[in-house]
C-alpha cells in the first residue's frame, strides 16, 4: 500500500505566537526528521500542509506577508506537494493550482497516511478524523506532533 508523510503546520509562524514553547521543540524536530528520512529513503510521499490566513496583514506570522509561512529552518526536506489550509484539517488544504489533498492523495494510489505535526489536539487530530469517514479513505496514523 502507498504511503505518504503528512507535515501539519510544522512552520515557523508558531514560533512568533504568544503562546507557544519550544522546550520540546528541538526533540520533536529531530523526530520529524528522522521521519522525513526515512520516508525519503522509501520514496515515500512527503506532503506538507501550512496553515495560512488570508489577509495582508504582515503582522500576523499566518499570512503569507509575514514571511512566516515556511518550513522551520532546522529541517531539511524535500515535499512533494506543498498545501495550505485556513481551517484545522489539512484535507481542505489547497495547492497553488486548487487542488485540495484528498484528490490529489487519491490520483497517486496513496492508501495510507501518516500524521505528523506541531497541534495535536487540533490540527493533527482534525486531519485524522477527515480521512476517516468517507468509503475508500486511506487509513491513517497519527505519529505523534508537538502539543
Amino acid at each position: 500500500m502507498k504511503q505518504a508523510l503528512i507535515l501539519v503546520d510544522v512552520q515557523e509562524s508558531f514560533r512568533r505566537r504568544p503562546y507557544f514553547r519550544d522546550t520540546e521543540l528541538p526533540r520533536f524536530l529531530r523526530n520529524v526528521q528522522s521521519l522525513i528520512n526515512r520516508c525519503q529513503s522509501r520514496d515515500i510521499a512527503l506532503v506538507q500542509v501550512f496553515h495560512q490566513e488570508p489577509t495582508g496583514d504582515a503582522s500576523n506570522p499566518f499570512s503569507a506577508s509575514s514571511g512566516c509561512v515556511r518550513a522551520m529552518p532546522e529541517l531539511s526536506l524535500r515535499a512533494d506537494a506543498v498545501f495550505y489550509k485556513q481551517v484545522h484539517s489539512a484535507m481542505f488544504g489547497r495547492t497553488d493550482a486548487g487542488v485540495t489533498l484528498e484528490p490529489w492523495l487519491r490520483e497517486r494510489g496513496i492508501g495510507e497516511l501518516l500524521i505528523t505535526g506541531i497541534r495535536t489536539e487540533q490540527c493533527c487530530e482534525t486531519t485524522t478524523s477527515a480521512a476517516r469517514p468517507r468509503p475508500g479513505t486511506p487509513r491513517t496514523w497519527d505519529l505523534g506532533c508537538a502539543t
